[in-house]
């Protein structure tokens, strides 16, 4: 089944939880987790990591504001600029020796991140190694989804599907997720930037966006992506 065929519900990343990441993990595991992550600032503008580097840093859990993650096709592989709201990435730089996106924050971001040393104790643990496995499927995933939309050959589709996509990743965060009304989170791109990123003109961006406003769940409000949760497709 085709990726535009399962639904922008493929873009789970490293968000399904309700508490915690690491809450199916056993609880000793997860005391010991507590007590080594560490809460660390990254200032507007800053990169967080870059794309082909090791990481050296560990597991990032991001608590507040918005980073963005670019990855370009240099060698053919799959290129897109998504933004961020929550939840815990780095498992694919882990197993597989170096970051494959640039990672910045568009925003002042709060994160709590687990030491390499210590993720390299515990993925010794066939649960935690599973878990590590998971988060990097889940980032493959969200590749693979993201080729398919700048597939599309449609522009109001592929425009449409990547507002969706982004919609449905910030109201997960369980800070949002039971609101059934409006709601309203950061925008990180202009409009000149988003049509670059989709491969569209910017008249025609405008035009998209201008006609989507009116029928759609999510629309551009300025800097603010605003959602209605209750008219988002169901995938």
């Amino acid at each position: 089944m085709s990726g535009a065929a399962r639904g922008e519900r493929d873009f789970t990343m490293a968000y399904k939880f309700k508490r915690s990441p690491f809450e199916s993990l056993p609880k000793d595991m997860q005391t010991e987790i507590a007590g080594a992550l560490a809460r660390k600032t990254f200032a507007k503008g800053e990169c967080i990591f870059r794309r082909g580097k090791p990481n050296t840093v560990g597991l990032y859990w991001l608590q507040r504001g918005v980073a963005i993650a670019t990855r370009g096709e240099p060698q053919g592989d799959f290129g897109f600029a998504w933004p961020f709201y929550w939840g815990i990435w780095g498992a694919p730089s882990i197993l597989g020796g170096e970051h494959t996106a640039w990672w910045t924050a568009v925003s002042s971001c709060e994160m709590d991140v687990l030491p390499l040393d210590t993720v390299k104790v515990l993925a010794t643990d066939q649960a935690f190694n599973a878990l590590l496995s998971t988060w990097a499927a889940e980032d493959l995933a969200i590749s693979i989804r993201m080729s398919s939309i700048l597939n599309e050959q449609r522009t109001e589709l592929k425009v449409q599907h990547y507002l969706n996509a982004v919609a449905r990743h910030a109201l997960a965060d369980p800070a949002r997720r039971s609101m059934s009304t409006q709601a309203r989170v950061s925008w990180p791109f202009s409009k000149t930037e988003l049509a670059r990123y989709l491969s569209v003109s910017r008249p025609h961006l405008s035009t998209v966006l201008s006609q989507l406003s009116e029928r759609s769940a999510v629309r551009i409000d300025g800097r603010h992506l605003s959602v209605d949760p209750a008219r988002l497709p169901s995938g």
